[in-house]
């Protein structure tokens, strides 16, 4: 299960693969220029998941509360009890107000 970070970040390859895009030699560029290619990677990351058609959920680009709310969306969607799939029921029954 994936507590604190995805479990492909264990496999090196995977990682590497994750990482491809973003190349700098420490020796030979500035501090500004390897934080400028880490900014476009990050944004580049971003703007993939507003523009994925389905949430990819071994992504953890998010802070680590969300990341769990994501995850795991089918236990963190509310309360789990019957009054909240019946439809004749309140709004505040369906949101869990009425626990």
């Amino acid at each position: 299960t994936n507590i604190a970070f995805p479990d492909w970040i264990m496999d090196n390859a995977k990682l590497d693969l994750y990482y491809k895009s973003i190349t700098f030699d420490p020796t030979k560029e500035n501090y500004y220029d390897i934080w400028t290619k880490l900014t476009i990677f990050n944004i580049e990351v971003q703007y993939k998941h507003l523009t994925m058609a389905t949430a990819d959920y071994d992504e953890f680009f998010m802070p680590p509360g969300i990341v769990n709310a994501w995850y795991h969306p089918t236990p963190q969607n509310g309360v789990k009890r019957l009054h909240i799939y019946i439809y004749t029921m309140g709004v505040s029954c369906l949101w869990g107000a009425n626990t």
